[in-house]
């Protein structure tokens, strides 16, 4: 997607840190190691155009209500909320909201005069009816994917305007999934983040709005790619709504990941008449690119500006791009950058505690980067279109992924289900087809054995929708996998599962294949799924996985696979098949599949590299017999300080470990209380570490907030942070076997989530831990949450919530809220270069003032000539915000250090 203002939106503007989370289990705190991150270039353009955050503020009625849409309607009784926002508390193993729920949002629009206007909703469940004053806009059927719409001629410039929106969550069969139960649940609500587009008239369009097959907005591709260089072609759709023709200059600029410009180039004027539109196409070549990839997931920018008259800004978005060429082959395998690599992934369901599917950006976040630091590289977003915010997040770490059709053992031949599910096929593509993340596209219903004519149908709409060599759509034929299975179905990549005899048939088709499933039904129908509080069962399901991803790793024509489950998720009862608990906390095969990734890949911003994991709580009724799993060349494992062996992997065995990347290792112990010392050697030299210790008797709570190291908390009334409570012993180990009961307390401008909401819930504890969600106010301030839980100390933590601004969602201070233009800052080593944005201002001279994230001045600069350097290296890590002032005028931007 193309976003107008391009730190509008928070993916945009907020940095991931590297986290470890090795020692949770064994401490009730993560451990962190932080590294430099810097958010540089023009944070603000000259144009008007903005992407405004709409999510803040609902009204919010569960059920049907007649006349609900009327401007005139007295919702002042209804809740006020914030999107993203369920149908309702999630309990676990509870039922599934159904029925209807209504939303409705006042606000003015003086201000969008002379603009265009279009409301963009990333998702709603399910069947949504948005009114403009009381006139139906639009009735979008299908959860999963994005619509927008233009409702400029419906808005009120004068008084005030009511968005109105109608939900229905009952099952359809017009549209998929189609079913009334799925194995997942559609837990319903505006459970995305709703944005405006406001732009000139003469404007770079919404895709969704053009509706243009593989056009509208922004489009990049890449016709060529190597190492030494790239070829980056960008269409670039042009709509002129205004009253008059409009002669139009496009200037496009690629710049890297330091705010650099790379290549600019201007097109020759276009005359656009009123009502027409024009597609720009540019190409340029990039030397020496840094390719997106796995291990190096490095992404550019690409600014767009319209100019009418040659000279007079009137639009202007931005493009994460990343500059990659994938291929899959059964001969040659799945190559990124023409490297062979094996997918490793897990499927996710969007699923999480209490809330079900409304999780704001930072939680979304968080799960690509649990994924991709325990050992994925590949993820199926099973079985539907995913959150944008997910998407962001695995364009960030290197986490390539699949993007599915919605759809679960269901099928229909109907005109209707065809046509809504090519058509969300298609809204998904337009919407996500730069993000380079996604490397292949499911466009058949899960586990449903669709017609060819269907299949081929949407195989072709994708192939419309990104035409070249870089579309690669995947299917699964039938449910039972045999001859040459699916030969004459149109996708290029072949699906099956280890449950649906995919070991057993690879080997006869001809086209590439990756299992979409593994590992949950390979053993006992599911029977061995667990949760984390029984050491034997993690221990088995361990096993369980490893030795069917070895299985697959035997089969050298596989592509890659995807485990089920990467993290547990509800349907109907709790599904714990997952390596990451519902919790987002690890079982021991979160560990086995961090040690199958390269050691020698380190990754800024992600916990990555060497690794070492004893797969042992260390009790009197622990296996004495000890298996550490680590990507190291040997392991030294010591007991109170006393080597116990140091040891090279365990000889290959078969049926269990032959064809994994890294083999574990065993160690034969006694035990005797005290802590067991893993250290992971490289060339003989120490690389990694971890230990598990013996508990004693429980003697407080820890508290942990899990920011996930995304530098703010915004107090926007819907970011959000998991909330830990460990049950721990006098030196911090945390006692795996308790369920105490743990009562949370906050204060400060912040409430707590389970299953009901407010200043005080009570959960029990699963495996030592008490979980819940710490959801910000509206206002800005320190927070904090104290646990206690009967006999045992309290804990407490704090954190700190800063207001976003309300049109740009930048981190303002109060005393630079109201700026809307920009200075430049760019870091050049442990240097802050400083200057005006505009040539014509550039000797002018002036203030540079730093202000902390709470507006706290902590430094001022003499501003000469336009521009100025400051040293960085004395500044503690956080937030601060930049302001020049010359004159009358004032330019701010956000800086991360």
């Amino acid at each position: 997607m193309c976003k107008k203002k391009e730190s509008i939106h928070p993916s945009d503007c907020e940095a991931l840190y590297c986290r470890s989370v090795m020692s949770f289990l064994k401490t009730g705190a993560v451990q962190y190691m932080f590294a430099l991150l810097l958010v540089s270039g023009i944070v603000f353009t000259a144009a008007a155009a903005q992407i405004v955050r709409f999510s803040d503020a609902w009204k919010y009625r569960n059920g049907d209500v007649s006349g609900a849409e009327a401007t005139n309607f007295n919702d002042a009784s209804w809740t006020t909320v914030y999107l993203p926002h369920p149908m309702s508390l999630v309990t676990p193993g509870g039922s599934c909201p159904s029925g209807y729920c209504w939303y409705r949002k006042t606000f003015t629009a003086a201000a969008y005069q002379g603009k265009k206007v279009v409301i963009e909703f990333q998702g709603g469940m399910q069947t949504v009816e948005v009114y403009v004053n009381g006139t139906l806009a639009t009735k979008h059927l299908g959860g999963y994917d994005p619509f927008a719409i233009d409702i400029t001629s419906k808005l009120s410039f004068t008084s005030s305007n009511v968005i109105a929106v109608r939900l229905n969550n009952n099952y359809s069969t017009d549209f998929p999934p189609g079913r009334s139960s799925p194995d997942f649940r559609y837990w319903g609500g505006l459970y995305r983040d709703v944005y405006l587009h406001i732009s000139d008239p003469l404007h770079i369009t919404h895709p969704l709005v053009a509706n243009i097959a593989g056009g509208g907005g922004v489009f990049v591709t890449y016709p060529s790619v190597n190492n030494s260089s790239a070829t980056v072609q960008v269409k670039t759709h042009v709509a002129n709504q205004g009253g008059s023709a409009q002669s139009c200059v496009l200037t496009t600029t690629i710049v890297d990941a330091a705010g650099a410009t790379v290549v600019t180039n201007s097109t020759p004027a276009a005359n656009i008449a009123t009502g027409a539109s024009n597609t720009f196409t540019q190409n340029f070549t990039v030397s020496t690119p840094h390719l997106w990839g796995p291990s190096s997931p490095y992404l550019y920018k690409v600014k767009s500006q319209i100019y009418s008259d040659g000279s007079t800004l009137k639009d202007t978005c931005t493009t994460s791009i990343g500059i990659r060429t994938i291929s899959f082959s059964k001969s040659n395998g799945f190559r990124i950058n023409g490297e062979r690599m094996i997918l490793r992934g897990g499927n996710r369901h969007q699923d999480y505690p209490y809330v079900g599917n409304a999780a704001p950006a930072r939680l979304q976040h968080a799960d690509a980067l649990r994924l991709k630091e325990y050992g994925f590289n590949f993820v199926r977003m099973s079985h539907y279109f995913q959150s944008p915010a997910f998407v962001a997040g695995c364009d960030k770490v290197g986490l390539m992924s699949m993007m599915s059709m919605p759809g679960w053992q269901y099928k229909s031949t109907s005109t209707s289900f065809v046509n809504n599910s090519i058509a969300a096929l298609r809204a998904a593509i337009r919407y996500h087809r730069n993000n380079p993340s996604i490397i292949i596209w499911e466009t058949a219903h899960n586990e449903s054995s669709d017609p060819v004519d269907y299949s081929n149908k949407a195989a072709a709409a994708a192939a419309e929708e990104y035409p070249g060599n870089q579309m690669y759509t995947e299917g699964e034929p039938t449910m039972s996998c045999s001859g040459n299975y699916g030969s004459s179905y149109g996708y290029q990549v072949i699906a099956s599962s280890s449950q649906h005899n995919g070991r057993g048939c690879i080997d006869g088709t001809s086209k590439p294949m990756v299992f979409n499933e593994y590992g949950d039904w390979d053993f006992n129908s599911g029977g061995d799924r667990c949760s984390r509080n029984s050491e034997a069962k993690m221990t088995k399901l361990a096993r369980n996985h490893y030795w069917s991803l070895n299985a697959n790793r035997a089969k050298t024509a596989l592509q890659g696979d995807a485990v089920w489950t990467a993290i547990d998720y509800q349907s109907g009862s709790m599904i714990r098949s997952g390596a990451i608990d519902w919790a987002r906390l690890p079982k021991f095969s979160a560990f086995f599949y961090q040690s199958q990734r390269d050691p020698s890949v380190i990754i800024p911003g992600v916990n990555s590299g060497p690794m070492v994991y004893i797969m042992n709580w260390w009790t009197s009724s622990s296996p004495t017999r000890v298996r550490v799993f680590s990507n190291c060349d040997q392991v030294k494992l010591s007991l109170n300080g006393t080597v116990v062996a140091t040891q090279s992997p365990d000889a290959a065995v078969a049926d269990s470990s032959a064809h994994l990347e890294h083999r574990y290792y065993t160690f034969n112990t006694q035990f005797a209380s005290g802590t067991l010392l893993a250290e992971g050697l490289m060339g003989g030299e120490v690389k990694a570490s971890h230990s598990v210790s013996t508990p004693g008797a429980a003697s407080k709570v820890s508290v942990f907030i899990d920011t996930v190291n995304l530098p703010v908390l915004r107090a926007d009334g819907s970011d959000m942070a998991f909330v830990y409570g460990s049950v721990v012993d006098a030196k911090g180990t945390l006692l795996q076997t308790t369920t105490n009961s743990v009562t949370f307390t906050v204060s400060g401008p912040a409430t707590l989530v389970t299953t009901t909401e407010g200043t005080s819930v009570t959960v029990a504890a699963e495996a030592g831990v008490a979980t819940a969600l710490l959801r910000m106010g509206t206002t800005a301030g320190p927070i904090t949450v104290t646990a206690s839980a009967s006999g045992l100390s309290n804990g407490t933590a704090t954190v700190t919530s800063v207001v976003p601004d309300a049109v740009t969602g930048v981190h303002f201070s109060p005393a630079m809220r109201n700026s809307l233009k920009s200075c430049v800052m760019r870091r050049a080593g442990n240097v802050l270069l400083v200057s005006f944005p505009f040539a014509a201002q550039t000797r002018e001279s002036g203030k540079f003032i730093l202000c902390n994230s709470q507006g706290k001045q902590v430094g001022q600069w003499d501003v000469m000539q336009g521009r100025t350097k400051i040293g960085i290296t004395t500044l503690p890590h956080g937030i601060y915000f930049g302001q020049i002032t010359s004159g009358t005028e004032r330019y701010v931007q956000q800086l991360i250090w």
